[in-house]
């Protein structure tokens, strides 16, 4: 295929960061993936968010006339199991995506399911098999070389940069931050550049080519390579490579990444994925730490699969984590938080026990409750038994 004419790919990877090679089955078992898990700080980090996001309730609201929200007497399929696979379940479909999200900075799928909330089952795609051509007013996004219905396609991404939908994954953020940051800094590692001579030779073996071509071709080529993705041409071109770029090698290994980075970059605390947070839990409580993760780490990941999945329900519906149920402290200081929350009114009773997974009580035992209770505090308040 001439360079012309051939639709170069652009793919957030992380192929030249921890592994190469991938699979186009359309699950998210491709071996580049399985590379990247074998990095155990890695693997840590994004488990550590994906499991903890997949285990948080996760509920459906409707919006009422005055703007607050109340509970649907039936949720979603969405929330109850978006799942398309027969034997896998929501905990395995969030886990699925955030993954993903962390791996490679965007998650595809696309909806095969509706009810009457809207839609109710996306089955996710594997990211390395998605190419999203952004020539167009709109993204056209192609699985395995068939173009998908734009209507159908969930896209979620994580960091992106301005004039792309498709986003970075962390690492590869921090590996285009740190590059911006070695450029701006030290101007004198590019001897080619200062020394006149070019950093390669594209050579066209069949004919002259005219200045406006010449442009067109160094600038698909070089859209291509500065990505790191592969470079597909005919048999009429030749290409002379004359120095390395960073892209070849292993970006974790080449900074010798440790897992205090590796959580740095991931915003969880070092000590869950090996590393070591060089401070004493003196002055902190695991309940504060959890607090803290869940507002660097799990938060913004929440909040943007919230927005996502609110778009395929319908008007007035929407979906939201529990994520104070992530940071639940031990059962004293619950049973303190919850009888100020009655006492002031934030809670209601069924609220309380809906929190602690609990049943409301019966009449019967509304009453033996009661008459207990009574008791006791006639005790508490100096008072005798009555007789």
């Amino acid at each position: 295929m001439s360079v012309f004419f051939g639709n170069e790919q652009r793919s957030g990877s992380l192929d030249g960061v921890l592994g190469s090679g991938f699979s186009t089955d359309g699950g998210l078992r491709s071996s580049s993936m399985k590379s990247a898990l074998r990095v155990v700080p890695v693997y840590s980090a994004t488990s550590l968010i994906a499991d903890s996001l997949a285990v948080t309730p996760l509920a459906g609201y409707q919006e009422t006339p005055s703007g607050g929200k109340a509970s649907m007497p039936k949720q979603p399929g969405l929330v109850l199991n978006p799942n398309p696979n027969l034997l896998g379940t929501r905990i395995d479909w969030i886990h699925q995506c955030v993954t993903s999200v962390k791996l490679r900075g965007n998650a595809y799928g696309t909806i095969v399911d509706y009810d009457s909330f809207g839609a109710s089952k996306v089955q996710w795609l594997n990211p390395d098999s998605v190419y999203v051509d952004e020539s167009g007013p709109l993204p056209v996004y192609i699985h395995n070389g068939k173009e998908l219905e734009y209507a159908s396609v969930v896209h979620i991404a994580e960091y992106v940069v301005p004039g792309s939908v498709v986003g970075l994954s962390p690492i590869e953020l921090f590996r285009q931050q740190l590059d911006m940051a070695r450029s701006a800094q030290d101007f004198g590692t590019n001897v080619f550049r200062r020394s006149g001579v070019p950093s390669g030779h594209l050579k066209n073996t069949t004919k002259q080519l005219s200045a406006m071509e010449a442009g067109v071709v160094k600038s698909r080529f070089k859209s291509s390579v500065t990505n790191g993705d592969v470079f597909v041409s005919g048999n009429d071109w030749d290409y002379s490579k004359l120095s390395l770029s960073m892209a070849d090698v292993q970006f974790l290994d080449s900074i010798k990444a440790t897992a205090n980075q590796i959580a740095a970059i991931y915003k969880v605390p070092p000590e869950e994925i090996g590393g070591d947070s060089g401070s004493s839990l003196k002055y902190t409580t695991e309940e504060l730490n959890q607090q803290k993760f869940i507002r660097r780490a799990l938060q913004p990941t929440a909040v943007r699969l919230e927005h996502h999945l609110n778009r395929l329900l319908n008007p007035g519906l929407y979906v939201k984590f529990n994520l104070n149920a992530s940071a639940r402290g031990d059962l004293k200081s619950r049973m303190d938080a919850y009888k100020v929350g009655l006492e002031i009114g934030a809670y209601t009773l069924e609220q309380v026990r809906e929190f602690e997974d609990f049943e409301m009580l019966t009449k019967e035992e509304t009453e033996q409750w009661q008459l207990w209770f009574g008791q006791v505090k006639k005790l508490q308040n100096g008072g005798g038994s009555g007789a």
